[in-house]
């Protein structure tokens, strides 16, 4: 059997999984991970800068990786996907409505600068890498290593999630990174792309 690998020249689309310590990043060439380690410890005072810090450090990564915003418009993301935050009993806590500060400001930064945002839900991601809406992380993680080895991704659940979240981005432009099947493609049915900000 072949292992699969990237044909083409597939659209620039960033997959965005945040987190306050290790956010995944994805594009169709490479996976990475950020966050600012000891950021959850921290008094309020720094806490509060660190967290804005924290959503330009993702912005800037996210909308161009190779040369920083603003400095080559050219190779800017014609899509975010953004893998967006949980519901329900387990979505409280501080951590959380940080979590959602940082969310909502890279949000706001990729719209300000006409960059525009799919936010996808993780039931959405988990179907379309491995055909359950319910699947754990591990089953993730495997779908990522066999579909898309070329993507480095070092078994981090996150930078998987932000992986899929790019090849949803790039299925939905017409031109798929991965080839999964009928079953996976059905997350795909109530998406829509978003207008230009």
């Amino acid at each position: 059997m072949t292992t699969p690998t990237l044909v083409g020249n597939p659209p620039r689309v960033g997959g965005l999984d945040i987190s306050l310590t290790a956010s995944g990043l994805a594009w169709p060439h490479r996976v990475a991970v950020h966050g600012l380690k000891g950021l959850t410890t921290l008094s309020p005072g720094p806490r509060e800068h660190q967290l804005w810090r924290l959503a330009e450090q993702l912005f800037v990564k996210i909308s161009d990786p190779e040369h920083g915003i603003g400095q080559n418009p050219g190779t800017r993301p014609v899509l975010v996907v953004v893998e967006n935050l949980p519901t329900g009993r387990t979505a409280g806590g501080v951590v959380s409505t940080e979590k959602g500060y940082v969310y909502h400001e890279v949000i706001r930064l990729l719209h300000y600068h006409g960059i525009p945002v799919l936010e996808v839900a993780p039931s959405v991601i988990k179907k379309y890498a491995t055909g359950k809406g319910n699947a754990n992380k591990g089953a993730v993680i495997e779908a990522t290593a066999r579909r898309m080895p070329w993507l480095l991704t070092a078994g981090d659940d996150n930078a998987c999630d932000a992986a899929w979240a790019m090849a949803i981005g790039c299925a939905l432009l017409g031109q798929p990174v991965v080839d999964v099947p009928k079953l996976h493609q059905d997350a795909l049915t109530k998406l829509r792309l978003p207008a230009a900000p």
